[in-house]
């Protein structure tokens, strides 16, 4: 069973710690902003925002042409459906009037209310929607055909009503999601600075060092980068003008493996040496 190097295992280590307490921190952060999302905001006039004392109710759709800002209210049994498209949740209203309409709302701002003469002992309750405005534009016909799906025709497809404004909705999982990757994302650059540091001092080597490269004189070991003097300026001589035999044999020399290994290193001399593995420290 292969074992794992000490000085990888620390830095996988290290770096996990890191990464872990990325993930606490973004936890924290998350909490926060859950709580500031459930925050009751409420205005006559801020789009997605609970609907106040003074905000113009609609009862059809004339009635929110009319108007700049506006509100709703919605009987149980005119709450038709929802649809979900791209990425948005819309609801499906039927108002007063008995025309359908289509609005994206900012669900956390919806109240539940009744008049106030209704005296019954279990008056009847109906949805008061958030502030919301009409966007005049025109229906995509995958969204239209989203909502006839559902069993419903929306009466005007040329708008719908934006009830959410700058009230994102939260998503607790989508942002846990994001924090796992940020986590991951910080630990794996934790741990490569963390090699690098253990790789450049000089107490550890690569860990990928050439299987053919069994020990070395060795001037500076940055992350399996061997930087050489002048025996590599010897070798690169030897091999340009064609004495691959004393090519080899110097090499043999430099890195103290026999001759059959050096030749194989001499076939691989453009992989180790063009691509950067071996090069030339001039001091």
């Amino acid at each position: 069973m292969a074992k794992i190097r000490f000085d990888f295992a620390v830095a996988m280590v290290m770096a996990f710690g890191v990464g872990s307490l990325v993930n606490f921190g973004a936890g924290k952060v998350i909490d926060v902003m859950e709580e500031k999302s459930k925050e009751e905001v409420v205005s006559d006039v801020e789009i997605g925002a609970v609907a106040g004392r003074g905000t113009p109710v609609a009862d059809s759709i004339s009635d929110m042409m009319k108007e700049d800002y506006f509100t709703a209210h919605i009987e149980r049994e005119n709450e038709l459906d929802s649809v979900y498209y791209d990425n948005v949740f819309y609801k499906i209203y039927e108002l007063e009037s008995g025309e359908v309409v289509l609005a994206d709302e900012n669900f956390y701002n919806a109240q539940y209310d009744h008049d106030e003469d209704d005296t019954d002992l279990f008056p009847d309750i109906y949805r008061v929607l958030p502030v919301g405005r009409v966007v005049r534009e025109q229906l995509d016909e995958g969204l239209i055909e989203a909502v006839e799906e559902t069993g419903h025709t929306l009466t005007d497809t040329s708008f719908y009503i934006d009830m959410r404004g700058g009230f994102e909705e939260f998503s607790r999982e989508e942002w846990e999601g994001r924090a796992e990757f940020l986590s991951f994302v910080v630990g794996l650059a934790a741990f490569l600075l963390i090699r690098y540091l253990m790789i450049a001092s000089g107490l550890f080597s690569p860990v990928f060092p050439l299987r053919f490269l069994k020990s070395w004189k060795r001037f500076v070991n940055y992350y399996g980068i061997i930087y050489y003097g002048d025996e590599v300026k010897q070798i690169v001589e030897l091999r340009r003008k064609g004495k691959m035999d004393e090519a080899a044999y110097e090499f043999s020399k430099l890195v103290g493996v026999d001759d059959e290994e050096a030749q194989m290193a001499m076939r691989f001399w453009q992989d180790i040496y063009g691509e950067g593995i071996l090069k030339v420290k001039v001091k």
